[in-house]
C-alpha cells in the first residue's frame, strides 16, 4: 500500500482544525482514494462577512483546500460553522465571465484543474444562464482532452448537474458520455452510468425529442447487456439501474410511434428486461441483489406489469443475510399481492395445499415480525397495514 499525504496539509493546519490523511492504493487496476478524518472539532470557522467578489473568491478558495474529490456533490454548508450562505446568495449571479476563471480550468497542473472544478460546483446555483453555457462549453472541451481519471470524474459530475438545467441540451451531454464509456476505468464507467440514469429520469421528455434517439437507445442497450457480465459488482449494479431507466423510454416510444412502426427486435422487450433483472436477484453480491429488486420496483412504478414468477424469488430473498435485500423483497411481495391477489400459490413443494397469493403474502410478511433488523421490522409493519386494508380484515 502506497501512502501519501494530502498536498494541502500545511495550508490546512493554518485554516482548518481537522487532520486529514489520504491513502492511495490500487485495487483491481483502479486507483481509489479513501479519506479518514478526525472531526471532533469544528470543521471550519470561515465566514463571508461582505459580499464583494474578491472576498467571496478568497473564502471559496479556502474551502477548496479542505474539500476532497468525493465531496464535490456537497456544498459543505452546515450551520454557522461553515460559509455564510446568506451573504453569498445576495450576489444572485456571478458578475461576469472573468469570475469563472476558465484559464484555471485548463491549467497544466492537475491540482489547479481539480480546484477549479470544485469551485464551479459550489458556484453553479448562483450562475446566470450565460455563464452556465460558457462553463458547459469549457467542460465539453476539457472532457475530450483530459487524461487524468479523477479530473474526468469531476467533469462528468459537473456536466451531469448542468444537464438537469432546461437551458442545457441534455442530448449533447448524453452523446459526450456515450463516447466516454469505452474507458477501462471501473470508477469512471460507473460514474457515467449513474449520471446517465439521473439525466434519463429528470429530463425524460427532452430525451424523447432526441434527434438520434434510436441510435442512442441501441448503443446503450448493447453496452449495458455486455457490461452485465463484468466481474466488478459496481458495474453490474449500475448497468441494472440503467437498464431499468431505459425501459420506460421504450414504452413511450412504442405509444408514440405505434406498434407497427416499432421494431421490437431492435431493443429488448418488456419480458426480456424483467428476466435479465430478475436473474440478478440471485447475484453473489448482496448490493447487486438489492439493486435488482429495486429495479423491478422501478419497472412497476413506470407501468410495467411484473410477472408472477417473481413471487418465488421474493420469498427466497426474505431469508437473505443482507437486510436491504429483505427490505426490497418485502416491498415486491406487497406489489405482487396487489397485482395478483386471487392467484393461487402452493404452500411448499411437499404440500398440496394452496392459498390465495394475497393470503400467502400476508403470512410471509407476518413471519418477518421477528426479523433481527429494525429497518426490516419497520418496513414489515407498513406492509402488514397495507395488506390488512387490501384483504378487508
Amino acid at each position: 500500500m502506497k501512502r501519501t499525504h494530502h498536498p494541502t496539509q500545511d495550508f490546512r493546519q493554518n485554516i482548518i482544525p481537522t487532520k486529514t490523511q489520504v491513502f492511495e492504493y490500487e485495487t483491481g487496476g483502479v486507483s481509489q482514494i479513501q479519506k479518514f478524518e478526525n472531526s471532533n472539532e469544528t470543521l471550519s470557522k470561515i465566514k463571508v462577512e461582505n459580499t464583494n467578489t474578491s472576498q467571496v473568491k478568497e473564502k471559496l478558495n479556502a474551502l477548496d483546500a479542505k474539500m476532497d474529490i468525493d465531496d464535490i456533490s456537497s456544498l459543505d454548508v452546515k450551520g454557522e460553522d461553515m460559509m455564510n450562505i446568506d451573504s453569498l446568495s445576495n450576489q444572485q449571479t456571478i458578475p461576469n465571465e472573468q469570475e469563472l476563471n476558465m484559464n484555471e480550468l485548463f491549467s497544466t497542473e492537475v491540482r489547479d484543474r481539480i480546484h477549479s472544478l470544485r469551485r464551479f460546483t459550489k458556484l453553479l446555483p448562483y450562475m446566470d444562464d450565460a455563464n452556465k453555457r460558457t462553463l458547459f462549453d469549457g467542460l465539453r472541451k476539457l472532457l475530450y482532452n483530459e487524461q487524468d481519471k479523477d479530473v474526468k470524474i469531476l467533469v462528468i459530475i459537473l456536466l451531469g448537474k448542468l444537464a438537469l438545467d432546461p437551458i442545457i441540451n441534455c442530448n449533447t451531454v448524453l452523446e459526450e458520455f456515450m463516447n466516454q464509456v469505452q474507458s477501462n476505468s471501473t470508477e469512471l464507467k460507473c460514474r457515467i452510468y449513474d449520471t446517465i440514469v439521473r439525466i434519463l429520469q429528470a429530463r425524460f421528455e427532452s430525451i424523447l425529442q432526441m434527434p438520434k434517439l434510436n441510435t442512442a437507445l441501441k448503443f446503450l442497450f448493447l453496452k449495458v447487456t455486455n457490461e452485465l457480465t463484468d466481474s466488478h459488482y459496481s458495474i453490474r449494479s449500475s448497468c441494472i439501474s440503467l437498464l431499468a431507466s431505459l425501459a420506460p423510454i421504450i414504452i413511450r416510444v412504442k405509444s408514440i410511434r405505434g406498434q407497427t412502426k416499432f421494431t421490437e427486435q431492435e431493443y429488448l422487450n418488456e419480458t426480456q428486461i424483467q428476466t435479465i433483472i430478475r436473474d440478478f436477484g440471485k447475484d453473489p453480491d448482496p448490493r447487486v441483489r438489492s439493486n435488482a429488486l429495486k429495479a423491478l420496483l422501478q419497472l412497476h412504478n413506470c407501468g410495467y406489469k411484473l410477472d408472477l414468477s417473481l413471487y418465488n424469488l421474493c420469498v427466497a430473498c426474505l431469508t437473505d443475510d443482507f437486510e436491504e435485500v429483505r427490505i426490497e423483497a418485502l416491498s415486491l411481495i406487497w406489489v405482487l399481492s396487489s397485482i395478483y391477489p386471487e392467484r393461487t400459490v402452493q404452500l411448499d413443494d411437499k404440500s398440496t395445499q394452496v392459498f390465495r397469493l394475497i393470503d400467502d403474502a400476508f403470512i410471509k410478511i407476518c413471519d418477518m415480525v421477528c426479523d433481527e433488523s429494525v429497518k426490516v421490522r419497520s418496513k414489515n409493519l407498513l406492509n402488514q397495514v397495507g395488506l390488512l386494508f387490501q384483504t378487508g380484515m
